[in-house]
């Protein structure tokens, strides 16, 4: 909804002691809607340029919102200027003080300041998170926040898109170099898969249920555990998996457990999208990994039976695996014999608790399709396990509400809802593969049926 109401905004360069007269400047500059940056919630956003930098097509950011910017400000500055010896660990500060330009100079930083007569304190906490999130999936941002959570439900939360895009276009006005286009950064595949985004109502009580359910299996030292959230196309499980993961990540709980997790993806586009979030948000890469290369960590080779058994001595904890219906069976040739079983289950033998995203409607090669008793065999083990699987609190878990955004925008929830039952009503039992592709520019859903016996198909 559109607000009417301009952000008030203040930029200037943090020089030596440009502290001392910030506030007078602001006051000057700004005049009677001075108040909105000096007294009430406000974003900023400091920016520099590096050697390192420049050398990568990037720049360095640090966002943040604050009740007094003054104060803020100089705390940073502060903590810039604590010794290395007695720096914590996360200390971003002494970035701004210590890196030196491409001349070998120190760097002068930039800060943004904004402020809006409807700002309060959940509204500056979605704008600073989307903020974040848009710096996440920007190849030309070196960011140094970590993750942030989005607000729920709030009065004015109306206005939220509104006064963000106004505050993205003047920073695209002051930098756009650095602040790419809105457009290009919502269709970019960091940004989807990002771990940011606000949940639904649904998305929230899955999430609740999958970390309920691991908490349960870690405690009573469950082993063999399947937890199965199955939904169609756009009903939101990358989105799901993506910020469950990196809850379970940043857990107290599981770190003071040493519990860890990964994350099994399925393409090596895919693992490239996941591997730079998790560089950006200061994680483990080793985390994120193709389901190959996970069982081979964890296997042994048993000459006797020329196969690859679990290692018993690296039983991995929790193990996402998003898009599980694209998983080899163990018909696919490119598969290695030396696994006997699909790999589903070769990675359930290797995992205390596997989650898995489902939906067996959207497979793209013969060699991931499983039978129906297959399928329903996992569907039974997951709501068979639980904490109390016979009054229904078992692990399997089922997304309705569908929110793919293509037929969202172009044709209304219904008749999306509908086209894509329809889609799927169409056996993959037969020989036939149904590719679903956007025409560019278009927009027009087409369908393809290759015959597999007369052409390969594309993977």
């Amino acid at each position: 909804m559109a607000t009417g109401i301009n952000a008030v905004f203040y930029a200037c360069s943090e020089t030596e002691n440009y502290l001392d007269t910030l506030t007078d400047k602001i006051k000057q500059s700004i005049g009677k809607d001075s108040d909105l940056l000096l007294d009430h919630p406000t974003i900023y956003v400091h920016v520099w340029r590096s050697n390192y930098d420049v050398m990568n097509g990037t720049y360095s950011i640090y966002i943040g919102e604050t009740n007094d910017i003054v104060q803020r400000t100089k705390e940073h500055w502060n903590a810039a200027k604590i010794p290395k010896a007695k720096r914590k660990i996360g200390n971003w500060q002494y970035h701004m003080l210590e890196d030196v330009d491409i001349d070998g100079n120190r760097v002068v930083p930039k800060v943004y300041f904004f402020g809006h007569k409807l700002f309060h304190k959940s509204l500056t906490l979605d704008i600073e998170n989307r903020l974040i999130d848009y710096c996440y999936a920007m190849p030309t941002a070196h960011i140094y926040n970590g993750r942030t959570n989005p607000q729920g439900n709030y009065s004015g939360d109306e206005y939220l898109d509104d006064v963000f895009s106004m505050i993205w276009r003047k920073l695209r006005k002051e930098n756009p170099d650095l602040f790419l286009p809105e457009t290009s950064i919502q269709k970019s595949a960091i940004y989807k898969a990002s771990p940011n985004h606000r949940l639904t109502d649904e998305q929230k009580r899955a999430k609740a249920l999958i970390i309920d359910r691991t908490a349960d299996a870690i405690l009573k030292n469950k082993k063999g555990q399947l937890i199965f959230v199955e939904g169609e196309a756009g009903t939101g499980k990358t989105v799901l998996t993506s910020s469950t993961f990196y809850d379970m990540l940043e857990s107290e709980f599981l770190r003071d457990l040493d519990i860890k997790c990964y994350m099994l993806v399925n393409h090596n586009e895919q693992k490239i999208v996941y591997d730079n979030m998790a560089r950006k948000m200061g994680y483990d890469e080793e985390a994120i990994q193709l389901p190959t290369a996970f069982l081979n960590k964890h296997s042994v080779l048993d000459k006797a039976n020329d196969s690859m058994e679990p290692d018993k001595n690296n039983i991995a904890d929790i193990v996402f695996v998003d898009e599980a219906h694209l998983l080899w069976n163990s018909r696919n040739q490119a598969y290695t014999k030396k696994y006997k079983s699909p790999q589903l289950d070769e990675i359930i033998r290797r995992s205390r608790i596997t989650v898995i995203m489902f939906d067996e409607n959207q497979v793209l090669h013969k060699g991931q399709v499983f039978p129906t008793e297959y399928i329903d065999s996992k569907r039974k083990l997951a709501q068979k396990q639980g904490p109390d699987p016979k009054n229904g609190d078992c692990n399997y878990i089922v997304l309705n509400n569908q929110l793919h955004p293509h037929l969202a925008e172009n044709h209304g929830s219904l008749f999306g809802s509908l086209l894509w039952k329809t889609v799927y009503r169409i056996s993959l039992r037969q020989p036939a593969i149904i590719y679903l592709a956007y025409m560019a520019g278009r927009r027009q859903l087409i369908l393809h049926s290759y015959m597999m016996k007369r052409r390969r198909p594309v993977y």
